[in-house]
């Protein structure tokens, strides 16, 4: 039986609607011919006609219908294709790398753009209630049950709405994923250019992990579906790979500075600093006890700090 199965073939995509228009045509004939052959015997010709004319109707009307139900299935999996489709949203990976995804594979961005820009304040406040409705979706129900439906009905507008701002569910996570990469970047952004920093390398580092980790607090769930989920399109990995710069090369601005810092590779450490305080924060929020949290900041400030001072003769 398996064999017979495997002998044909699924039709490709471009054949189904010229099948469909096919198959519409026949029940409409079939209809109209079964209605014309009926025994007319004792009609007037006028009468025959006008019963034709009728069952041609009727025919044509079965086939208008048909086709209007084959294309409200069209477009009913073309809707769960969208939010489905490997094109438009990047499978599991070993997990997010340095600043959050910039490990991620690249996907095609156009089909994640957004699809209005908002000017108005009205309209922003929309957008803003749709991207806030999908927080709560995403972080209460996941990924494959937090549909644009859905979002759309906890923000209190109809889905039709929400496709003016995005073209799909993976759309709006590329913006809850900018949006939470750009707020936890400008954070620690802002602890370097205030120049109040500790005077030890152990408050430096812990002050760091801190505010990484500050931004990933509020919302553990969502957190998860971001670092499983999202798409990582060229925009924003480049956006991410740009301030991974700008911070490797403030770390090791400071640790150069220090006197403390033993570490021989200097350049490289800053790195390594880097990319360990995201990459595991991020982990550790994704897969973790919240109330582990404050075990999880004294071990990797500890871990930090030996790999920093510890001489290089031990």
């Amino acid at each position: 039986m398996a064999g017979w199965v495997h002998k044909y073939k699924v039709l490709p995509a471009w054949l189904v609607p010229l099948v469909a228009v096919g198959v519409i045509v026949l029940i409409a004939a079939a209809v109209s011919a079964v209605l014309l052959w009926l025994d007319l015997t004792g009609l007037t010709s006028k009468d025959r006609i006008t019963v034709q004319l009728d069952a041609l109707k009727i025919g044509l009307s079965v086939g208008v219908g048909s086709g209007g139900v084959f294309a409200l299935y069209l477009a009913t999996r073309r809707q769960r294709t969208t939010e489905h489709d490997p094109g438009t949203q990047v499978r599991r990976t070993a997990g997010w790398e340095l600043l959050a995804f910039t490990g991620g594979a690249r996907v095609p961005d156009k089909r994640l753009r957004p699809r209005k820009v908002p000017g108005q304040q009205r309209a922003l406040e929309t957008r803003q209630r749709l991207l806030d409705a999908a927080a709560r979706v995403f972080a209460t129900h996941g990924y494959a049950a937090g549909t644009t439906n859905r979002i759309a009905e906890e923000a209190g507008h109809s889905v039709g709405s929400l496709y003016q701002y995005f073209p799909n569910k993976d759309g709006i996570l590329v913006e809850l994923s900018t949006a939470h990469a750009r707020s936890g970047i400008a954070a620690v952004e802002r602890l370097i250019a205030d120049g109040r920093l500790p005077d030890s390398i152990e408050g430096r580092i812990r002050l760091f992990v801190r505010a990484v980790m500050d931004n990933h607090r509020d919302d553990p769930a969502l957190h998860r579906v971001l670092f499983d989920e999202a798409p990582r399109p060229p925009e924003l990995l480049a956006y991410l790979r740009d301030a991974e710069r700008r911070l490797v090369a403030a770390a090791e601005r400071m640790l150069t500075a220090d006197q403390d810092v033993t570490v021989e590779d200097v350049p490289m450490a800053a790195r390594l600093v880097v990319g360990a305080i995201e990459s595991l924060v991020h982990r550790f929020h994704a897969g973790a006890d919240p109330s582990d949290a404050d075990r999880f900041e004294r071990e990797l400030v500890a871990m930090l700090l030996r790999y920093l001072t510890t001489p290089a003769d031990l």
